[in-house]
């Protein structure tokens, strides 16, 4: 039970459902159409007939003439010619001469039409009339002026002041064309309907087999396969489309399920380096107590302990920032403050010399905390690289801040510069931890920065290395700020 009704749920059940009823409609409404427009039709052309042979005798009648025996009809019709009384002048067939062919009275001008089932003389013989259902019509002729004639002593008195000629033409080929046309189409449409409910199903299958090839397929990817693709038909229609934006969602996943992968793996190489520098002192101290001073052991395992602290500190940050749930306080940040308060707390211990020559006033819009951390990354990478001067540029161009941290150590190869901002990236991987840093710096700032609608690059440089930040300036609510570099673009 459960399989018929998803054959019948299913799409290509409902489409072929859904034609055979359309075109059921169709056809029943162009048969009934075809009929009724065959039956107007041969009507309309008796009809014609008709009138045409009420023509002349009406003719015959005002030239003043009233034969007894009036010409044989056009076709299957029949004429009389009715004066006063009723009683029948003239005759088309000597089985006409007792009674009218209809007992309705027209009026003094035009054409009356009107519907009989039957007619005198009908019945079987020689003189026998067509079958009915006859279209009768009638007209009043002035009967002045006529000169009465005819072997049966008709006599003026009969005539009066007019006389009604009536003319029948049989509808009965009418209703055999039409009910023969009717029961074929009775006969024939269930066939034709019958094909194309066939046609359909064909076809529909045809056009979905190639949708439930990627549902099968995407059914089989799990987590572990993500390399595997969808078939793409060749027929480059909705359906190709959607394979190929099955396989385009599939290279994302398979990316951030290798970047999970990677980050996964770094963290865990990350954290082991100062777990097992912390441990290692541990048990060199325990194995040896006499050997080490406490306080030398509780200094070094501090030291380890706090890295490790930071190192798990940058990563939460991280992920925090990455899946969009660091709270964001706004409000208005003098970043030249931020810069200039960065550089006077490095100056005294560091090896490197500061130029923030070129720093002026910027206000922008965020939280101060998080780009002091971007002012902090960047001028970390840059200290820790420089061999001697690290230059800070700090302006507003065109409604954003533009912040320029440079120094004159070897650089970032230009086919690294995309690589800087993932995270655990290290220039040289021969580094230790102090020297290196943790490799999160510049991933944490990049996140920042785009958090902030900003952007972030590596610039060009004669020499060392040149990372620029944009961030939109802070601005009345009236203004919308134009920053050169859109929050969802990193330039690199």
């Amino acid at each position: 039970m459960t399989g018929v009704f998803r054959r019948v749920a299913s799409l290509r059940a409902r489409a072929t459902l859904v034609g055979v009823l359309a075109v059921s409609v169709a056809l029943c409404l162009g048969a009934v159409g075809l009929v009724s427009e065959l039956r107007s039709a041969m009507t309309e052309g008796i009809e014609v007939t008709a009138r045409s042979q009420l023509d002349d005798v009406a003719s015959l009648l005002r030239a003043g003439t009233l034969p007894a025996q009036l010409p044989a009809g056009r076709g299957d019709t029949i004429t009389q010619i009715v004066g006063a009384g009723g009683r029948v002048l003239a005759w088309s067939s000597p089985s006409l001469s007792t009674s009218p062919i209809s007992r309705s009275q027209p009026g003094e001008e035009g054409v009356q039409l009107s519907r009989v089932d039957g007619v005198p003389g009908a019945a079987s013989g020689a003189d026998a009339q067509p079958e009915g259902p006859f279209l009768v019509l009638a007209q009043r002729v002035p009967a002045e002026g006529l000169s009465v004639g005819g072997a049966d002593g008709q006599v003026a008195s009969a005539l009066g002041s007019t006389v009604t000629v009536y003319v029948a033409a049989t509808l009965h080929p009418v209703d055999q064309a039409t009910a023969t046309v009717a029961w074929s189409l009775a006969a024939g449409l269930p066939v034709v309907i019958g094909l194309v409910a066939i046609l359909i199903w064909l076809l529909a299958g045809r056009t979905l087999r190639p949708v439930e090839a990627i549902r099968e397929e995407v059914a089989d990817i799990s987590g572990d396969d993500l390399h595997r693709r969808v078939p793409v038909p060749d027929s480059h229609d909705e359906v190709a489309r959607l394979a190929e934006t099955m396989n385009e969602m599939l290279d994302r996943l398979q990316a951030a399920a290798d970047a999970q992968r990677r980050f996964v793996s770094d963290a865990s190489h990350e954290l082991r380096s100062p777990l097992a520098v912390l441990q290692a002192t541990l048990e060199i101290a325990l194995a040896h107590p006499g050997d080490i001073p406490w306080p030398v052991v509780a200094s070094d395992a501090l030291g380890e302990a706090g890295r490790l602290q930071g190192l798990v500190e940058d990563l939460l940050l991280l992920a925090s920032l990455e899946n969009g749930s660091q709270s964001r306080r706004q409000e208005d940040v003098d970043l030249d403050e931020v810069v200039m308060e960065e550089i006077r707390r490095r100056r005294p211990t560091s090896r490197v010399v500061f130029d923030p020559s070129r720093v002026s006033a910027a206000r922008v819009d965020g939280n101060r905390r998080q780009l002091a951390r971007v002012v902090q990354n960047l001028i970390d990478n840059a200290e820790r690289h420089a061999a001697g001067v690290v230059t800070v540029e700090l302006s507003e161009e065109d409604g954003s801040a533009r912040l320029v941290v440079a120094d004159d150590g070897p650089g970032i190869p230009p086919g690294r510069r995309e690589w800087v901002f993932d995270r655990f990236a290290r220039i040289d991987e021969a580094r230790s931890l102090d020297a290196g840093g943790s490799g999160l710096g510049l991933a944490i700032t990049r996140e920042i920065v785009l958090a902030h609608g900003g952007g972030i690059r590596v610039a060009d440089s004669n020499r060392g290395a040149r990372l620029e930040v944009v961030l939109p300036c802070a601005v009345d609510d009236q203004d919308e700020p134009d920053i050169g570099v859109s929050k969802q673009e990193t330039v690199r």
